[in-house]
């Protein structure tokens, strides 16, 4: 049986790719921020996303840029569970 928390990072790595596919060309290819992440942190390279579908690039000078049903919620992805 699936894992909650194997999905929803399955449903992470789903948005990310929708998201530097649909809006790759005018923010730049993003990623998300783990605590894996290189030292190198550079803000204005990540981004996060919200269950409703939002997504939250970070910026250089602090604070998130805002986008609207950006990618799939996670109720309609197919890795969805309570």
């Amino acid at each position: 049986m699936a894992d909650f928390f194997d999905n929803y990072a399955k449903w992470r790595d789903d948005c990310l790719k929708q998201f530097n596919e649909k809006y790759g060309n005018t923010f730049g290819k993003r990623s998300i921020h783990t605590l894996n992440s290189d030292d190198d942190y550079i803000p204005d390279k990540f981004v996060d996303f919200a269950e409703d579908g939002s997504a939250y690039l970070h910026s250089l000078i602090g604070g998130t840029n805002y986008i609207p049903n950006a990618v799939t919620p996670w109720t309609e992805s197919p890795y969805f569970m309570e």
